[in-house]
This record gives C-alpha cells, structure tokens and sequence, in this order.
C-alpha cells in the first residue's frame, strides 16, 4: 500500500511533454508504483495495450492521436478495466465520457494526484474482488441447478464435492450429512478423492464432545492447516480422512445444521486461507 491508501499498481504515462512524462513518473515510482512511459506517436493505444496496466494517466492535449480516440481503442482492446485519469489545462468537459476521473495539470500537487490514482485503484480492486465472487456464485448456482435431485442425490452429492473441490483448488471434498437416529454426521457417497471404503467408514459422533472439540452450530467453518496436530477436531475422523490441509463448512437450513461439507489438500502449497 502506498502513501494514499491504494495499492502499488502498474501505471502507464502518456504525455506529449517527455519531460513532463517523468515527471510523473517520478511521483508515481516514489509511491511505490511500477509505471511504464508511453512514447506520443501512431503506435501509443497498441503500446497502452501492451503494456495492460492497471491505470491510464494520460493528458487530455494529446493531438496525434487525440486523446479521445486512444481511450475508445483502450477501451476496446482491454475492456473496463484499466482506470482512466486524464489530465487537463481548459476545460475538464473537452475530456471522453469513457474516462473515470479528471485532475487540473497546473497547478498539479504531487498529494492531490497520488490520491486520485489511489482512490481510482481501490474502486478497481474492490471491483475486481467482486467479478471474482461474482464468478464463484455463478458456478456454485450452475452446480446447485444443473444437478438437481432428478440424478439421484449421490450424484447431487458426488457433484458438490467434486466441484467445491476444484473451485478451491484442492485435492478432496466430501459431503456429510446428519444422522438423526446414530446422532452422526455421515459420509455421502461417492466423495471426490476418497476411496468408496473410506466414504463408507467416515463418521463425525455428535454426542460427548471435548469442550476443545469445535461447535460448527456456534463457531461456524472450520480451518485446519495441520489436521493431524489439530485438537479442534475428532482424532478418528482426521484419520479416517487422511488429510493434511482440511476445511469443514456447515451445511446450513436457517439455524438447523444439515451436515458438513469438507475439502481438502489444497493443491499448491497445501494451504487454505479464510478467503477460501
């Protein structure tokens, strides 16, 4: 994080005065960003392009090309993306409708830009953190939809396993759901990444637990990095299930608790986060 608050970004500068260019340059390097000095000439939109930064500070006297049709070929090359801040000496309403912000180049504060660049640069991350979550909803209502109880629940249950696991990049997943009668959480068959006699011999007790054991009703999902040393969770199930890196989430109708869903071994470095 820089100065003004936004993260440290990939800057392109466009400006028709090389030494200006620098300039702001320097301010943005100084703040901790990476910026790339775009060359005025023919080639400046596919160097832009090229160069797929995360902002755009270009000023609004380019002429050859002018700065409206660099920013229409920005656009239709790398989407919404790319933040756009445009830098004007006149009038601010001479600038395309396709940029995000405006600032006045003289007199240009070094504070005032950094925190135009930031603010520009967080609404972007926040943004992108949301088409990310946006994606993964989309496929957890693909999943919910497309396999629906007319495959039989083991493919229902098969199916979330596999693809929670996946989503998450990890080796295992599994559904367990209650058992009213044993007063167990029970393991659904087939799994993902457990063998049919594993499945059939995974059982979660209910009843007698260590006040250290973890109370998914209270505490809601579990994280465990190093499963087998975690006193949180039932020594036979950590077992039974083999796994170093483990995630358990309930399964939830309103307040009542319908069973787990586990996943586990990340595939990487064998780590889950609380983003996951």
């Amino acid at each position: 994080m820089h100065a003004a608050g936004g993260p440290a970004s990939h800057i392109a500068v466009v400006h028709e005065d090389s030494q200006r260019a620098e300039n702001l340059a320097h301010i943005l390097r100084t703040a901790g960003h990476r910026v790339t000095v775009v060359i005025p000439g023919s080639r400046i939109v596919q160097q832009v392009v090229d160069a797929s930064p995360d902002l755009l500070l270009a000023s609004l006297t380019l002429i050859e090309p002018p700065m409206a049709s660099i920013v229409r070929g920005v656009r239709q090359a790398l989407g919404a993306d790319p933040r756009i801040l445009v830098l004007y000496n006149y009038d601010p309403h001479d600038a395309p409708p396709e940029v995000d912000d405006v600032l006045r180049a003289e007199p240009l504060e070094a504070g005032e830009l950094l925190m135009r660049v930031g603010r520009l640069l967080r609404d972007q991350a926040e943004r992108r953190t949301l088409q990310k979550k946006t994606s993964e909803l989309l496929g957890l209502y693909k999943m919910s939809w497309a396999f629906s109880l007319a495959g039989g629940a083991e493919a229902l249950f098969g199916h979330i396993a596999k693809h929670s696991a996946e989503m998450l990049k990890a080796k295992r997943g599994l559904v367990m759901l209650y058992d009213g009668e044993r007063r167990q959480l029970v393991a659904q068959p087939p799994g993902f990444g457990f063998t049919p006699q594993q499945v059939e011999r995974i059982r979660y007790s209910v009843d007698g637990e260590a006040s250290s054991r973890w109370n998914f009703r209270k505490n809601g999902p579990l994280l465990s990095n190093k499963a087998s040393q975690d006193t949180r969770l039932l020594p036979d199930l950590v077992a039974e299930l083999e796994v170093g890196s483990l995630m358990l989430v309930p399964i939830t109708r309103g307040p009542t608790i319908l069973g787990l869903l586990a996943v586990a071994d990340r595939d990487a470095d064998g780590l889950f986060t609380d983003e996951d």
